[in-house]
């Protein structure tokens, strides 16, 4: 921080300890002088100095009466920094007998004066120092390296005092500024509508700012961060950029809370986090008010698909009315029953699982995705077509066996009836550089075009004579209720690649 030579004015602080010293000194010089009249009244030869020494007296009282009435100060200062320099050249003049070296006196009010005036009112009093010392002094018959010597230390003294001067204002302007900055924050912490909580290393509740306090209680300083966040039991001393989780609040609810942690200092940390309740229950209403859209629409969709197979059953239940009297083989009648049925069964257990709850609502359990999708390859519909590449360790996830093994039992079945030219197909299982186990499934059929690629999750959408368009969107919504992903890559006339990626982790 720099500072302007017009800048240079003393600040209040250095400014009220003068006035402070100035008021004590003044007192004591006071004393000082009533000690010279009494001296003098005792010694009558003293008598022509009398004289100076009330004057002396005169003045001083002077100043204090001038400073009990002058509401600008620093002319009270020049003044009785004037009035040093005269006393001391009276003392300078007068006892040169003495011993005592009354010349270096001048550097009080000279260094005094640097501190506090003006740098107008500074060289008044420095040129008037410099004059009378200098003409007392060649009047006295000093020698010049006695004058040159004084006058250099007189310039250094000053010099000495501006730079001291601008350190104290340098001080105090970098005090004001850290306290304007403090102010600052403080209300930023208190009017900020997020939460603000800062912890030390042992883990324990440091400070608080109201937005916290009102979701966590008033009475959370100097207790565990764990009592009121227990997810920082798994956390521990990272830092975490935008996660979510629950906080106990004062009524021992839980509040879902979007939170961030970041070093703070001496081994601290700060969480900021904001109440997500109002965005959960948001969320939640669109989601409901989607699903009910999306089952009006699959709704509509579904009675037009079981309408095909319940035309060919009705057709082969009336040929079969007309043909029970008669001699006939009613095989192939039959079979179109029984494929039409299942087909209907099919249909009808799809729809149940795409409508049927979260599973995360269900237990969960560690499923090994090597065994459950090295298993299905072992079923004849898949042995000998699919090539698999996997780790020979466990790729753990937590989530629900039959779920899984429903999305790559799917997913397998559509690389089997792209992959019409037998060109192979293959299945990689590995554990990625963030922790997540992806499968990716490969088949070298005939693509899917570039058009297309955005409506294969959605419900009902399917390009097969025969295809109910469930299946994407069941592995989907399956593979996102496990907190994973699934994403399709394809080219035409190159085949289709499958990716789905999923959280490893314990129960």
């Amino acid at each position: 921080m720099s500072i302007a030579p017009d800048e240079l004015s003393p600040g209040k602080g250095i400014k009220e300890a003068l006035y402070n010293y100035l008021w004590a000194r003044l007192f004591v010089v006071m004393a000082i002088a009533l000690s010279f009249v009494y001296f003098v009244f005792n010694h009558p030869q003293w008598s022509a100095k009398l004289l100076t020494l009330y004057l002396i007296f005169i003045l001083y009282l002077l100043g204090v009466l001038l400073l009990l009435r002058m509401e600008n100060r620093d002319r009270f200062l020049l003044l009785h920094f004037l009035a040093d320099t005269l006393v001391i050249s009276y003392l300078y003049t007068f006892y040169p007998l003495t011993g005592v070296p009354f010349s270096i006196f001048y550097l009080f009010p000279l260094f005094m004066g640097g501190l506090v005036l003006p740098l107008y009112q500074l060289s008044v009093l420095g040129s008037l120092v410099v004059a009378i010392f200098t003409g007392m002094s060649v009047a006295s018959k000093e020698s010049g390296i006695f004058i040159v010597l004084h006058l250099f230390s007189f310039f250094a003294v000053v010099l000495a005092s501006l730079s001291l001067r601008r350190d104290v204002i340098l001080a105090e302007k970098e005090k004001e500024e850290a306290r304007r900055w403090r102010d600052l924050y403080k209300t930023v912490a208190d009017y900020i509508p997020a939460g603000l909580v800062v912890i030390d290393g042992e883990g324990v509740i440091r400070a608080v700012n109201p937005r916290a306090q009102e979701l966590i209680g008033d009475n959370a300083d100097g207790k565990l961060a764990v009592e009121f966040f227990p997810f920082l039991r798994e956390v521990g001393g990272d830092v975490v950029e935008r996660m979510e989780g629950e906080l106990v609040g004062v009524s021992g609810d839980k509040v879902p809370i979007g939170y961030t942690i970041a070093r703070f200092a001496q081994g601290s940390r700060l969480m900021i986090f904001t109440d997500l309740t109002k965005i959960k229950k948001l969320e939640e209403e669109q989601r409901r008010s989607r699903f009910l859209a999306l089952l009006g629409r699959m709704s509509a969709d579904l009675a037009h698909d079981m309408r095909n197979p319940l035309g060919a059953i009705k057709g082969a239940a009336d040929i079969l009315r007309e043909m029970a009297c008669k001699d006939m083989d009613f095989d192939e009648l039959v079979n179109i029953i029984t494929a039409e049925t299942e087909r209907l069964d099919a249909l009808v257990i799809d729809f149940l699982v795409f409508a049927s709850p979260t599973v995360s609502t269900r237990r969960k359990e560690l499923v090994d995705l090597v065994e459950l999708i090295g298993g299905l390859l072992d079923r004849p519909v898949f042995s000998g077509r699919v090539e698999l590449e996997a780790s020979q360790n466990p790729l753990m996830v937590v989530g629900h066996k039959i779920h899984l093994e429903r999305v790559f039992k799917n997913l397998l079945e559509n690389a089997i009836e792209a992959d019409s030219k037998e060109l192979g197909i293959k299945v990689s299982i590995c554990e990625r550089g963030d922790g997540d186990v992806e499968v990716a499934i490969e088949d070298r059929g005939a693509g899917i075009p570039e058009e297309l690629l955005t409506e294969v999750f959605r419900p009902f959408f399917s390009t097969k004579p025969q295809g109910v368009g469930l299946g994407l969107s069941i592995c989907q919504k399956i593979v996102e209720e496990h907190g994973g992903r699934i994403y399709i890559d394809s080219k035409l006339g190159e085949g289709t690649v499958v990716t789905v990626v999923l959280p490893r982790g314990e129960v």
